[in-house]
């Protein structure tokens, strides 16, 4: 049989050296060579099981596995659909559903779901990545064309409903682009991803670390003793964490390791004492601000301004630009509270089937993000809550997320949720779900509602609180 490998065009995306390290998993390691030979493989696969330019894959795989289908699934000019395997069978289905007749790519210990999901009735078949990639004779792939659509990455925003966000090659490389240009990111910059592929920070990661030639290391979860272990010995450069998973980092006393040189912190606000507990701890904290809209990227906070500036989420990455918006459409003064709106390659193309939201989205070259924020003097951005999260109490505004971070700074608590419950005197009242510390005082729920008061005023101070296992 022919060596699909020998007859196909290389995807530019996978630039390293055929003898250096590409991927690390928890079970295997791949060089370059043998990745790129692989996607290849699994590219021809796809293109033999009919998917051509515009096709839609959806892919069901632990993170290791899902590396060389990413990158198959752009050589093969197919559409990336990521699919988180936590997730219900209804709710997969649906996503798969939603993107249009789609092929789903799945791994062995995913099997039986995707068999589940695959039937004459959804119009979803399966195929094995193991049988995807046997040569069974070469297949044309076609050039990659930037234009076109590569990914539909779901949000993890405030709707009932993820949307589906249209991601084209372009706006995905001039992510990865405008990351390692900022962190002057090279073939010797190992990654180090402890979060879903399926979310765009993960999926960004496995672009950021192809555009240079670094490797990659994945882990199947967010386990904060094998992230020490990693650090400690992978000679890992970035490492890309949300605050929950940082406070679990710094409560476990996980050190950066020797060669860590920036922990981009992101993924929602950050609270200003988690940086600088960060910071002390020895943590070259990078923070920042993206969205899945804009390929995550938009802005970042160099570490040498990290104390100072704790709790800003930086200045616009290269090529992107943001602006604050006041409720009457133009531009607010400087230190004023309004819309964030951003704008730059990395920008989405709109949502999938969704024209009426893409509308709203997308306006004169610019996105609304639906959160609100600020721009300081220096030009940084401090982003303060999503709009639509608001509760309005009593006339006051008040921030879900500024009185989520007050009350997991509580000795007491690991984690707090807070949302908007329905008040018939004053509208609604924040109401928190709390994950106590294993070692909390007793008595520990009912001081949070003082906390909260003492640091932030009566009206933010939750109606309600609830213990749970989990956030």
């Amino acid at each position: 049989m022919t060596d699909p490998a020998a007859t196909m065009v290389v995807d530019p995306i996978a630039t390293g050296a055929d003898d250096a390290l590409a991927l690390v998993t928890t079970s295997d390691r791949r060089t370059w060579a043998e990745l790129r030979r692989e996607a290849m493989a699994v590219a021809a696969g796809l293109a033999r099981h009919g998917v051509t330019s515009g096709a839609r894959v959806g892919v069901l795989a632990t993170p290791g596995a899902s590396v060389a289908a990413i990158h198959a699934i752009r050589v093969a000019g197919g559409v990336l659909v990521p699919l988180d395997a936590r997730l219900g069978e209804p709710e997969l289905r649906d996503r798969i559903q939603r993107a249009g007749r789609t092929l789903l790519l799945h791994d062995a210990p995913h099997a039986d779901v995707a068999s589940s999901l695959a039937t004459s009735r959804t119009g979803i078949t399966s195929l094995d990545l193991a049988t995807a990639g046997v040569s069974e004779g070469a297949a044309e792939l076609p050039p990659l064309d930037t234009a076109a659509l590569a990914a539909l990455v779901p949000t993890s925003g405030t709707t009932t409903r993820a949307r589906l966000v249209r991601l084209d090659h372009a706006a995905l490389l001039a992510s990865a682009d405008a990351w390692n240009g900022w962190l002057g990111a090279t073939s010797a910059d190992p990654w180090l991803a402890a979060m879903p592929l399926t979310h765009v920070a993960g999926l960004g990661m496995v672009l950021r670390a192809a555009r240079t030639g670094a490797c990659l290391h994945v882990h199947d979860r967010f386990d904060v003793e094998r992230i020490g272990e990693t650090l400690a010995t992978a000679g890992i450069r970035f490492l890309s964490v949300v605050p929950t998973q940082l406070r679990r980092v710094l409560d476990a006393g996980v050190m950066p390791g020797p060669t860590l040189r920036a922990l981009l912190l992101g993924g929602a606000p950050i609270p200003h004492d988690l940086v600088t507990r960060a910071l002390d701890a020895g943590w070259p904290v990078v923070a920042t601000y993206g969205l899945t809209e804009a390929a995550s990227a938009v802005t970042a906070l160099p570490v040498a301004e990290a104390r100072d500036g704790a709790g800003s989420s930086g200045r616009p990455l290269p090529a992107m630009q943001v602006r604050i918006v006041a409720p009457d459409g133009s531009q607010a003064p400087t230190s004023t509270d309004g819309a964030i709106e951003v704008s730059g390659p990395s920008v989405m193309a709109g949502y999938e089937d969704d024209p009426v939201a893409t509308s709203a989205a997308l306006h004169d070259g610019w996105l609304r993000t639906g959160d609100i924020g600020r721009l300081d003097v220096e030009g940084r951005l401090w982003v303060l809550d999503r709009r639509d999260d608001l509760i309005v109490s009593g006339g006051e505004n008040v921030s879900p997320a500024a009185v989520e971070a007050v009350i997991a700074d509580h000795e007491g608590v690991d984690d707090a949720g807070v949302v908007g419950w329905p008040d018939p005197r004053w509208g609604a009242r924040p109401a928190a779900a709390v994950v106590l510390a294993s070692d909390a005082p007793v008595g520990t729920l009912a001081t949070i509602g003082d906390h909260v008061r003492h640091r932030l005023g009566p009206w933010h101070a939750p109606a309600w609180v609830a213990q749970v296992s989990a956030i």
